[in-house]
């Protein structure tokens, strides 16, 4: 949910900024989504509402170094 920067650990009711829109986005799929898609939907959100606390918190998209995942981009299938 960010870089080397400390992130918001709040703002997001139980949970922070970053986790709550990214639960909103998952919650409010009509279908499947991949990773980058939820990053599209999530990005600016993130922003905007880290910046009433004080911080521009801007969301990283990348590959996961040294994980050992293989191939394409995550899919979160609705169920």
């Amino acid at each position: 949910s960010g870089s080397l920067e400390p992130v918001i650990d709040g703002g997001g009711g139980e949970n922070s900024v970053f986790a709550r829109s990214f639960v909103d986005a998952l919650t409010n799929a009509n279908s499947s989504l991949t990773a980058l898609e939820v990053y599209n939907q999530i990005r600016n959100k993130v922003y905007e509402k880290s910046l009433i606390f004080g911080k521009g918190q801007t969301p990283l998209f990348s590959e996961l170094s040294l994980s050992g995942h293989k191939g394409p981009d995550f899919v979160f299938v609705l169920k």
